[in-house]
């Protein structure tokens, strides 16, 4: 079963169509690839979705296109600038919507990153905040948490309202403020899936474990540093 809460941003859309940017945590693209399949392209939005150059990344590559999207494959470490200019190509030449997920694919998780800000700013196409949760939940140990759903698991789903980054800004205070606005706008869409949950089922099994995430994120950082003879961030401090 599946709650929907704020559909009625995603039915705007659909009913008037225009390129939109919908944006989902990195640790939830499990079943947002499946919502977005049968919610958003089959209903008429085709969409071009972020996805790494990873081995990783390869298996939800072929599994968003199974769903009848594209992926622009690339990250902020390998092939970042030619996806970038693909999700950019989708929405102005061809009017269509792109899926980046801002905090992935290497996190921290839940921080929105600059790049979604910018694509907002620089087209004028509205970020749309989408977030999950579900009762009954494989939660993996790693940076994002990565989160699937089990058989039988109550699923709430919240859609935030569309949100434009102003195209002009006047400082970096300013945009920073933008991004902790979006970061801000997704997190509610989290918490608001979790709390009607909780509130109806009385159990989230979906629920980040921020400290495990940080300390895996710690050690990933310090093995990379050890790999390339850098200074071990927490010997260095």
């Amino acid at each position: 079963m599946v709650v929907e809460q704020g559909k009625e941003h995603l039915e705007d859309l659909i009913a008037n169509p225009r390129p939109a940017i919908f944006s989902f945590w990195h640790n939830t693209i499990f079943y947002m690839v499946y919502y977005h399949a049968y919610q958003v392209i089959r209903r008429g939005i085709p969409l071009n979705v972020l996805i790494s150059q990873s081995k990783d990344g390869a298996l939800l590559a072929r599994t968003a296109q199974l769903y009848g999207s594209r992926a622009a494959r690339g990250s902020s470490t390998r092939g970042g600038r030619e996806a970038f200019q693909a999700l950019l190509k989708t929405i102005k030449r061809e009017g269509g919507s792109v899926v980046p997920p801002p905090d992935g694919p290497k996190g921290p998780v839940y921080q929105f990153q600059a790049g979604t800000v910018v694509l907002s700013q620089s087209t004028g196409a509205p970020v749309v905040p989408i977030g999950y949760a579900c009762t009954r939940a494989w939660v993996f140990r790693s940076w994002g948490q990565f989160i699937v759903p089990k058989p039988f698991s109550k699923i709430a789903v919240g859609i935030g309202e569309p949100y434009t980054v102003p195209r002009k800004l006047a400082d970096e205070a300013a945009f920073e403020a933008e991004r902790q606005k979006l970061e801000d706008k997704m997190m509610a869409m989290i918490r608001k899936a979790e709390n009607y949950l909780e509130e109806h089922y009385g159990r989230v099994d979906s629920r980040t474990n921020m400290d495990q995430a940080r300390e895996y994120q710690r050690r990933k950082a310090e093995r990379e540093a050890r790999k390339h003879g850098r200074p071990v961030p927490s010997e260095s401090n």
